[in-house]
C-alpha cells in the first residue's frame, strides 16, 4: 500500500462518467413510451429520474464554481416546456406522469448537464472545496465537498433506481 492519495476531482469525475453509462445504457433501448414508462400510478419514470438527476449535478456543479446553470444558459427549460427553476424535487403525482419531453430533448440536456458538469468538477480547486455555499435555495449554506457527497449519493441512487425499472420493464434481457 501507498501513501498516494487520490484526487476529490479525480474521483467525481470517474464516479459520474460511470453513473451516466448506466444511465444511458438503460436508455438506449427502450422505446419512447417504456421511457416514460411508471412501474405504478406514484412511481417515476426512468425519463424523468434521468433529467431530475441530471437538473441536481447541473445546479450543483454551477453553484460548486459560481457559474450559470447550463439548463438555463442553453435555454433548456423552453426546450422541455418547463419552469426555468423546476429540478423534480416537489413534483406532484401529475407531473411526473406528464413528463414526457422527445428523447432527443431528453439525452441532449442529459448528455449537455453531464458534459459540463465533469468539466467544472475537475476544476474546482481544494481550497474552494471548503467554501460554503448554498447548494438549495431556503436552506443553509454548507461546503462545497458536502454538497459533492450528496449530489454522488444521490446519483447513484438514481441510477439504481434507473437500472432497476429498466429490470422491470425488459423482464430477464438485460
Amino acid at each position: 500500500m501507498t501513501n498516494e492519495q487520490i484526487d476529490l476531482n479525480i474521483f467525481a469525475t470517474a464516479f459520474f462518467e460511470g453513473v451516466q453509462k448506466t444511465v444511458l445504457r438503460a436508455i438506449e433501448e427502450l422505446t419512447e413510451k417504456q421511457l416514460y414508462q411508471q412501474p405504478s400510478p406514484d412511481t417515476n419514470s426512468i425519463g424523468w429520474i434521468a433529467w431530475h438527476m441530471s437538473r441536481w449535478k447541473d445546479q450543483f456543479a454551477s453553484r460548486a464554481t459560481d457559474e450559470e446553470e447550463i439548463w438555463i444558459t442553453q435555454g433548456w427549460p423552453a426546450k422541455f416546456g418547463v419552469d426555468p427553476e423546476r429540478t423534480g424535487q416537489g413534483d406532484s403525482l401529475e407531473q411526473v406522469a406528464e413528463f414526457a419531453p422527445s428523447r432527443e430533448i431528453l439525452l441532449g440536456y442529459v448528455e449537455a448537464a453531464h458534459q459540463s458538469s465533469i468539466q467544472r468538477i475537475a476544476n474546482i480547486t481544494p481550497s474552494r472545496f471548503l467554501e460554503e455555499v448554498v447548494y438549495v435555495t431556503g436552506r443553509e449554506a454548507r461546503p462545497v465537498w458536502r454538497s459533492l457527497v450528496s449530489t454522488v449519493s444521490d446519483s447513484g441512487q438514481h441510477a439504481g433506481q434507473i437500472a432497476y425499472i429498466h429490470g422491470l420493464i425488459m423482464g430477464e434481457q438485460w
